[in-house]
């Protein structure tokens, strides 16, 4: 996704272009609920002191950086 997204950054071909960030922006749209049911997932068990907690929340918030990098390109593209 993110490699689409710096195509379009560089001005190739517009019309594919905004066709395929539509097709990303409702993939991402349709992701958020699965994003968020993660995170959701990781404060229960660390809540619950699960075995090696403190590795699963260092994996969360891997995935949010990695999730808010792309919603950031996402939304850049929508302005440019």
């Amino acid at each position: 996704m993110t490699q689409i997204l710096d195509e379009m950054d560089n001005g190739r071909d517009m019309h594919s272009a905004l066709k395929r960030h539509e097709a990303i922006h409702t993939d991402v749209e349709y992701r958020s609920t699965h994003i968020e049911d993660i995170r959701e997932l990781g404060r229960e068990l660390s809540q619950e002191s699960y075995h090696d907690s403190q590795s699963i929340q260092s994996r969360i918030q891997s995935i949010q950086n990695m999730w808010d990098t792309l919603l950031a390109k996402v939304d850049y593209c929508k302005i440019t």
